[in-house]
């Protein structure tokens, strides 16, 4: 076995233009007046990059974390992680709705 980290491989989701997913999130943010941010950071013992989304809190100074991936370069992993994030606040804007239709 070889001492040596394997080496990131993800690309970019399959057949999605470059920024698809990042700009469905902005658009799916600003759409309920919501804000995002995001964290970059490099790993350098699994040789890639995480990038993090964040939901910004109008309503205090926290942010709650939405999706996070690691990817071969900067954009191939905010990217991924505009992905996950954007999968993830469809779901909480569903049971908000929901939760609000409810009440």
């Amino acid at each position: 076995m070889s001492a040596e980290q394997p080496r990131i491989t993800q690309t970019a989701p399959p057949n999605d233009p470059a920024d698809h997913w990042r700009q469905l999130l902005s658009t799916l943010t600003s759409s309920y007046g919501l804000s995002f941010d995001a964290y970059l950071q490099y790993d350098e013992a699994q040789r890639g990059w995480w990038a993090t989304y964040y939901l910004l809190n109008p309503n205090n100074t926290y942010a709650d974390r939405l999706g996070t991936d690691i990817g071969t370069s900067k954009n191939i992993a905010k990217e991924w992680a505009a992905y996950r994030s954007y999968a993830i606040l469809v779901t909480l804007i569903q049971q908000w709705t929901q939760s609000a239709s409810e009440t």
